[in-house]
């Protein structure tokens, strides 16, 4: 059932305009598995993909039910090599709680300093980027500070977070698109999930507004699959973070050029320039002056193949 809705997302993806997607954790190799089936052109509408295989967490860690458990240096290191071992084009830690996963606190620290840097360690030796899923203060820090590429949600961003991030360089992938979707269901979501988007949704907006004012690069990401935030959603998410300090180009650059540099193919794709991949997206209007112009596609072209339109 996952491998069929995976495909069935994949052609959601593509037919929404996005010619490009990371995949930050999912049951198994299913993501690995169709980024494979999608390379090879058994499946051909779709999105390129770029997999992590399942995340990496620590024993009873946010999304431990569909993640890789490991505890402690040496094991962080094993479960790395073993995920990049089934194919992942990348890797996906998790530095901190989460919402969704009962029993833990969004913001509590998880993996330490010393587990997220020996996992960073492993994927640089294969030129991998790393991304890191952290709402707290200590959390967002101990993955900047590691050397992780992207920085998933930063809720709770703190003064010297948001010094590391200037610092290293690291790119903010804000997903409150996600944390909109479950307040607008907070009678159909869980109590506890209820009850912890709720403390924390106006700070995770406070944090995205002083990382875009301090320079901090922002792409686009969603947390499509959880609850309510279906996959091609990627226009609303890129309009919020607009409102929140981007502006509309800026916004669509994060949608681009910006995310390509996120997943370290920016020189392959993300812009339209001679030598890189003909991924283009046509839609009705100018979306530099309305945003909401991205969900009028009239046509998608993923490596110079019309898909769409």
């Amino acid at each position: 059932i996952a491998a069929m809705r995976a495909v069935a997302n994949a052609e959601r993806l593509i037919r929404a305009g996005i010619t490009t997607v990371r995949d930050c954790g999912c049951q198994g190799n299913v993501n690995i598995d169709l980024a494979r089936a999608v390379r090879e052109g058994v499946v051909s509408m779709a999105p390129h993909i770029l997999a992590s295989g399942p995340a990496i967490c620590m024993t009873g860690g946010h999304g431990h039910f569909v993640g890789l458990e490991a505890d402690g240096p040496d094991e962080v290191r094993k479960a790395v090599r073993q995920v990049l071992k089934a194919g992942a084009d990348f890797i996906k830690l998790i530095a901190t709680g989460g919402v969704i996963t009962p029993g833990v606190s969004a913001g509590a620290t998880q993996f330490s300093l010393e587990e997220l840097a020996v996992a960073v360690e492993e994927a640089r030796k294969v030129g991998a980027t790393v991304a890191a899923h952290a709402h707290g203060a200590e959390g967002i820090r101990n993955a900047l500070r590691a050397g992780v590429t992207t920085v998933e949600h930063a809720s709770y961003v703190d003064d010297e977070g948001v010094r590391l991030f200037v610092e290293t360089g690291a790119i903010l992938v804000s997903t409150l698109l996600a944390s909109r979707r479950q307040m607008e269901h907070l009678n159909e979501v869980p109590e506890y999930v209820a009850y912890k988007i709720s403390r924390h949704i106006d700070r995770e907006s406070e944090s995205v507004r002083r990382l875009i004012a301090a320079g901090v690069p922002a792409a686009g990401g969603t947390d499509a699959g959880t609850p309510f935030n279906p996959h091609g959603d990627l226009a609303e998410q890129l309009v919020i973070l607009a409102e929140h300090g981007l502006g509309n180009l800026g916004a669509l650059e994060a949608g681009t050029l910006v995310s390509a540099r996120a997943l370290g193919i920016a020189e392959v794709t993300g812009s339209l320039t001679p030598g890189k991949r003909a991924d283009i997206l046509a839609v009705e209007g100018n979306p530099a002056e309305d945003l909401s112009r991205l969900k009028a596609v009239s046509a998608v072209w993923k490596s110079g193949k019309r898909l769409v339109g």
